[in-house]
């Protein structure tokens, strides 16, 4: 599993490309107020099930790290080892995290230092970014929550499914 935050993220108007029809752009307002204060966005990779799973969360500490780490225990069976693949930000490495991690057989390995790229949830974190957050003015934080978990819940769909299966097919005809 791979695990990372993206933000802080603002309730405020953000620019972007779009499909529009040819004549004056869009004009973003003007009237806002950044009062709404900030969210993170925390996610988890399962490479190995091509899976993304993602929550909005208010702080970005130890303790709602360690919550989502246990979100991310609970969809796998006891049993099974877990590597989680995380950064080298000092609230994914807290003693509570540590034990946490030893009682529930989970390892955690962190990437080199300024080799965040190294994560593959980073570049899932781009298409958010992309599809979601840019060139949008979300009035509320649940507005906002809702589209990235359609834009998660669409990426993770059936249709990817189908087209993973397609490719191992052709992979299997092939050999």
């Amino acid at each position: 599993m791979c695990f990372d935050e993206m933000g802080p993220i603002q309730l405020i108007p953000h620019q972007g490309s779009g499909w529009v029809p040819l004549g004056w752009p869009e004009r973003l307002r003007a009237t806002y107020k950044p009062r709404h204060g900030v969210r993170y966005l925390f996610g988890a990779y399962d490479v190995h099930a091509d899976r993304l799973h993602g929550r909005l969360r208010a702080h970005k500490n130890s303790g709602e790290v360690l919550a989502f780490y246990r979100q991310i225990r609970m969809r796998y069976q006891a049993r099974l080892r877990i590597y989680l693949i995380a950064d080298n930000l000092s609230t994914h490495n807290t003693l509570p995290i540590r034990e946490w991690a030893a009682e529930n057989n989970v390892e955690l390995v962190f990437t080199p230092t300024y080799a965040s790229f190294l994560n593959r949830i980073e570049c899932h974190f781009w298409a958010i970014g992309e599809l979601v957050v840019r060139n949008a003015d979300y009035e509320s934080w649940d507005v906002l929550a809702k589209a990235m978990a359609d834009h998660i819940r669409y990426r993770n769909g059936p249709h990817r499914d189908e087209r993973l299966a397609r490719a191992e097919r052709k992979l299997l005809i092939a050999a």
